[in-house]
């Protein structure tokens, strides 16, 4: 290859220098054409190779330093850093007890070297390793699970229920943001019963969606124990019917809710949280209600 290479350049350049009619005659200004445009795609390859490879050894360079004590009567230092294979890669003198790398990552081992004042090293460290870890990229992880409560009425209405129950699904998105990580966002979807003192009042049941917002804060009491406490804000949306006497009526509402959850890891991927929440449904007469679910979810990547 390296052969086919020199022998376009050479004809391409006696060709263009005009030093031998013969070989313009043997190769004709369409084929000069030919070989020209070639060594100059050539040439664009081998400079673009060149310069994505370089670019992405940089990219792949990561700092690192090596310290040490200084030694009293030292001029200088100077410090070998070996691979893996034991081939040297790195030797830098310094007169600091510190030295700065750019280095990939990888398990190396290094020494230092101590200069006297003739400067000549008269003792070497013994080989000490090091290792070059990528630092893990951000990624959010997500929980999914299921939930289930009660909602309890604070706001009497003609009496007829005392409050709705059920349960459904959520699932939430964790560390979104690198600068942000306790900042998170759910979705829930549920399906409620409302409880009546006696039959006389009808069936009524709704479905809930609702978006949220919260903050997680992590409280460790030991090594092996931590609860998480989240803040959490939602608006939410309601859809019910109310069968009585035979007669269907419809209703929706939206709702404001505020509260917090309470979590606790029971393993690395299952979480058990106590959900508690102070919800507001804008009707008319705008209805109060506390409510208190219980969830467990599964945490993934």
């Amino acid at each position: 290859m390296i052969y086919l290479y020199f022998l376009i350049f050479y004809k391409t350049s006696l060709i263009h220098r005009g030093k031998s009619y013969e070989l313009k005659e043997q190769f004709p200004y369409q084929l000069f054409i030919f070989f020209a445009t070639l060594k100059i795609i050539i040439i664009l390859f081998i400079l673009s190779f060149c310069f994505a490879s370089t670019v992405h050894a940089k990219g792949k360079l990561k700092n690192a330093y090596v310290e040490w004590q200084a030694v009293q009567g030292a001029v200088e230092y100077r410090v070998e850093v070996k691979n893996s294979k034991n081939k040297i890669i790195i030797k830098k003198k310094t007169k600091k007890t510190k030295l700065d790398l750019k280095i990939t990552p990888g398990d190396y081992k290094y020494r230092v070297g101590i200069v006297n004042k003739f400067y000549s090293v008269f003792a070497w460290s013994k080989w000490e390793k090091l290792s070059i870890i990528s630092a893990k990229r951000h990624k959010p992880y997500h929980h999914i699970g299921i939930e289930g409560g009660y909602h309890l009425m604070m706001t009497p209405i003609d009496n007829s229920y005392s409050g709705y129950g059920g349960g459904g699904l959520f699932y939430e998105i964790h560390a979104l943001f690198k600068k942000a990580p306790s900042i998170f966002f759910g979705i829930s979807a549920s399906y409620f019963q409302f409880i009546f003192p006696n039959s006389d009042f009808g069936i009524s049941w709704m479905v809930i969606g609702s978006l949220y917002i919260g903050y997680e804060f992590k409280f460790n009491f030991s090594k092996t124990f931590f609860i998480r406490l989240s803040p959490v804000i939602s608006g939410k949306y309601y859809y019910r019917e109310h069968l009585y006497n035979g007669t269907t009526y419809y209703g929706y509402r939206p709702i404001l809710s505020a509260g917090f959850h309470v979590s606790y890891d029971l393993s690395e991927s299952l979480l058990l949280t106590l959900k508690i929440e102070y919800d507001v449904i804008l009707d008319v007469t705008p209805i109060q209600t506390i409510s208190f679910y219980g969830r467990i979810a599964y945490r993934f990547q």
